[in-house]
């Protein structure tokens, strides 16, 4: 019985997409994006564009400043605007489960292929990835201070397509 739960709980990890190794090819894409973004390097103030990155990817991680735009694209909308001229009825379900699925959901899966996206001397931008579906990244920044102070990041979500290619992106930018 006890091989029967175990063998079903890898399938479902195995069909969601998270944690796969299959998946690297998405945090390279991410890490290339931000490489070559310039309103990415303008924020960051030009700083030479090395990365901690955390190699444990979270579930869920859509943040509140990015709910509508993740809700738009996920009922055919090309703009959250469009969605807002939509009955409530329509998107405050998904709304309700995504706040809910926020405050629950804690599961973090170590991917080995970050390491080797992450550079072990003086990094400057700390990168936090979190996955909502298999096509579905939601990514935290952060500026990396050597002495302890107020720091500031950005928050991107990213669809990708089947060939992984990325699709939509969206951002919004945060200060502490």
């Amino acid at each position: 019985m006890k091989s029967i739960a175990i063998i079903s709980f890898l399938l479902l990890i195995g069909s969601n997409g998270f944690g796969q190794e299959s998946n690297c090819e998405q945090y390279k894409k991410v890490i290339e994006y931000f490489k070559s973004d310039t309103s990415f390097n303008s924020y960051y103030n030009k700083v030479k564009l090395k990365f901690s990155i955390n190699e444990e990817v979270g579930k869920g991680g859509i943040t509140p400043f990015l709910t509508y735009d993740y809700i738009a694209i996920k009922l055919g909308f090309k703009d959250k605007s469009l969605l807002f001229a939509q009955d409530t009825s329509v998107f405050m379900p998904e709304v309700r489960q995504l706040e809910k699925e926020s405050l629950t959901d804690t599961t973090k899966n170590t991917l080995n292929c970050l390491n080797n996206l992450s550079v072990n001397r003086n990094p400057k931008i700390h990168i936090n990835f979190y996955r909502k579906e298999k096509n579905v990244l939601s990514v935290y920044t952060s500026r990396i201070y050597k002495k302890p102070r107020h720091t500031y990041g950005m928050m991107h979500l990213f669809f990708f397509n089947e060939l992984n290619e990325i699709e939509h992106i969206f951002e919004t930018t945060w200060i502490e």
